[in-house]
């Protein structure tokens, strides 16, 4: 019996947010990878545009206002999970800001 593969219906805007900063987060690493020390200086600049870049999506599903609810209920997009998730976002962007002397300075190791 040869059974039908079903691919879940995924809201890409949903997702958004965790997409942009993955993007991000995976781009400042093969930066620092590939340039080390003249990336150094525009690390805290590139982290912080790229939470700034987070907040974009995460604001524009705050605007629609609508509950998603995607992979059988796995994954739900509401009020709640919006404002947690703006919430450590200023958390991440407040330890960018704090941690700008330490990647100038090379000390995090």
């Amino acid at each position: 019996m040869l059974v039908a593969f079903e691919r879940p219906a995924i809201d890409w805007h949903a997702v958004a947010p965790e997409i942009v900063l993955l993007s991000v987060g995976v781009f400042i690493t093969l930066l620092d990878i590939l340039f080390l020390e003249k990336a150094r200086p525009y690390m805290a600049a590139l982290s912080g545009l790229g939470i700034l870049a987070t907040a974009i999506p995460l604001l524009t599903l705050g605007i629609d206002g609508t509950e998603r609810v995607l992979f059988d209920g796995a994954y739900v997009v509401d009020n709640f999970s919006l404002v947690l998730k703006a919430i450590f976002l200023l958390a991440g962007y407040v330890v960018i800001l704090l941690s700008t002397n330490y990647i100038v300075e090379g000390d995090y190791w």
